[in-house]
């Protein structure tokens, strides 16, 4: 009977904690989208400076290794070389971030969840790939629109409400970039590519 009540007040507490997590999860998307609609209105308003990409995305590895853990995943990153961009740090910080989230979400236990630089021309590009399901064909250009869910493919049971990769297309967007998707045969293949600094 002790073990009972104490296996029921173990599950009880897991369950709390992973509600505030997507509490906070939820609370920091609506923040987001508060700063992205402030800066899509108010360009000049945007906090641009200079950042070195690989200590942000340390920076995001380590804001998401609880929910990694929780998965029971690795994020790895392979920065091949010091990059400089002008960005609004806290702006682009969460939207490689919801990125990376989006990916910890389907990628399978024990998997990785890959992150990966390579110069394109003047810009950078950040994939960021996953080993879960991924997306038919047909429906990868919508994965980027507010409340859209592939329900037959991202299984639905892993909760999120369809908002971090919209927030994150228009984040990008307002750093000059752009965001798109592959499959990866396993997986999926989000890239994101940006101006960097001359």
């Amino acid at each position: 009977h002790v073990l009972a009540d104490g296996g029921h007040a173990k599950y009880r507490d897991a369950a709390a904690e992973r509600m505030k997590r997507e509490i906070d999860r939820i609370a920091d998307l609506v923040g987001t989208l508060v700063e992205v609609a402030r800066a899509e209105g108010d360009p000049s308003a945007t906090r641009l400076e200079p950042l070195r990409l690989s200590e942000l995305l340390q920076e995001v590895a380590a804001d998401c290794h609880v929910d990694a853990d929780a998965r029971g995943c690795r994020i790895t990153i392979n920065d091949l070389e010091e990059i400089t961009l002008r960005a609004d740090r806290e702006l682009l910080r969460r939207a490689i971030e919801n990125v990376v989230r989006n990916a910890i979400r389907y990628t399978p236990q024990g998997a990785n969840v890959d992150v990966r630089t390579e110069p394109s021309g003047e810009s950078v590009r950040i994939s960021v790939r996953d080993y879960g399901p991924g997306v038919p064909e047909e429906l990868l250009p919508k994965i980027f629109q507010p409340f859209f869910r592939v329900d037959d493919s991202r299984d639905s049971s892993t909760g999120g409400v369809g908002l971090g990769l919209a927030i994150a297309y228009r984040a990008i967007s307002v750093h000059h970039g752009r965001l798109w998707a592959q499959n990866g045969n396993p997986g999926l293949n989000v890239w994101i590519e940006l101006p960097v600094v001359a």
